[in-house]
């Protein structure tokens, strides 16, 4: 993340977890103001370089006062920009705000499972179900968790139980009878790359 001090710059950088203090004072930085509003943003990956020093003003902790930085071109650092985008975006469109948050029922029995019919994903989630010996009835809705199909047949198995939701509460039942109180999303663990479907914001707006 970065933050600007008046004429200094701050940033805190991640990666796989680790976050690192690193601080770019004015009258060392050997870069242009312009370059940093320019490519400096939420998200991007930087390459710095510059002493690493022990600070306990504020708790102890290590700092990096950086001399030189230059902005990653890779994969990885336009994937975390395009997310940057995409968060500002949707927060801007209210899709992350609290107010709209609903309550999830403390006893529900029905669960809508949207995931891929024959994934490990599926397996795990029924049998903690029945190793807890909890009483629920559910239904799944298959769903590509991968690849480009993922977002459309997602959004589309969501649009149909929103669908069947509001029928059932103007008296109309589908023909098994089921309807959801609560809508699991769920697949199994991957890379980066691999759950990167689920940042879409088509995705995200069909699920707020």
């Amino acid at each position: 993340s970065l933050c600007d001090w008046s004429s200094d710059v701050c940033s805190s950088d991640l990666e796989q977890g680790k976050k690192l203090k690193c601080v770019v004072w004015q009258f060392t930085r050997t870069i242009s103001d312009e370059d940093l509003r320019e490519e400096l943003i939420e998200g991007a990956q930087v390459i710095v370089s510059g002493p690493l020093q022990f600070e306990s003003k504020f708790g102890s902790q290590y700092q990096c006062t950086v001399k030189s930085v230059s902005v990653a071109s890779d994969e990885v650092g336009q994937h975390q920009k395009q997310l940057a985008e995409w968060k500002k975006q949707l927060e801007t469109e209210g899709c992350f705000d609290v107010t709209f948050k609903r309550h999830i029922p403390e006893y529900a029995t029905r669960i809508a499972v949207v995931t891929s019919s024959d994934g490990a994903a599926l397996h795990d989630v029924v049998s903690t179900w029945m190793t807890d010996n909890i009483p629920l009835q559910y239904k799944v809705y298959p769903c590509t968790v991968q690849g480009r199909s993922c977002v459309s047949t997602v959004v589309s198995q969501l649009q149909k139980i929103a669908s069947i939701v509001r029928k059932a509460k103007d008296g109309i039942l589908p023909e098994d009878g089921y309807v959801p109180e609560i809508v699991l999303i769920t697949r199994g663990g991957g890379s980066s790359e691999d759950l990167w479907e689920f940042n879409q914001p088509e995705m995200i707006r069909e699920i707020h």
